[in-house]
């Protein structure tokens, strides 16, 4: 899950270069367009400008090309980025970095947890010793074997000491 938030982003930020490069990506799309309309005796059209629209979109362009970028390439481009940021927004990427606390995901990669622990610190019995819990929790799992580590977080909870690690403990309910 974690792999997926970051390839979103990725996503993302392709489609925001996309947009912002509107004019130059566009028009390599429109030439591949011409060219495959041209394969079945085809021309790219643009509807009539009428001084007044209701139904439709009525941009002034002055050419095929312009009129396909404003009304098709640009709103196509703004629904996806604005549908990807609604839908992964920065609060579901917190709270699944949450995960980083599950000793199979802490102990075999790198996850930030600054942003989950900054979001949940009035929930955190002593905030400001997180990260050195953190540290000890995955130490702590480091030394087991692969195949000792819990791969849940309900499972984590059921091993996670309160008294040793309060904030790890309630970072695991979270996650839940």
């Amino acid at each position: 899950m974690l792999d997926a938030h970051e390839l979103i982003a990725e996503v993302t930020a392709t489609y925001d270069g996309e947009r912002k490069d509107v004019d130059i990506s566009f028009k390599h799309i429109y030439q591949q367009s011409v060219r495959i309309a041209e394969s079945v005796s085809t021309t790219p059209e643009m509807p009539r400008v009428t001084g007044r629209q209701q139904h439709r979109s009525n941009p002034s362009s002055f050419s095929v090309e312009d009129y396909f970028k404003k009304t098709v390439a640009i709103p196509l481009l703004d629904h996806i980025i604005t549908s990807m940021k609604d839908r992964f927004s920065a609060a579901a990427i917190v709270a699944s970095s949450l995960l980083g606390v599950i000793p199979s995901v802490c102990c075999s990669r790198e996850v930030n947890m600054e942003r989950a622990i900054e979001k949940y610190k009035d929930d955190l019995p002593s905030p400001e010793l997180t990260s050195t819990e953190l540290r000890r929790w995955k130490a702590r799992y480091s030394e087991m074997p692969v195949e000792l580590w819990l791969s849940t977080p309900a499972a984590a909870i059921k091993d996670c000491d309160s008294d040793l690690y309060p904030n790890v403990r309630v970072l695991l309910q979270i996650a839940c």
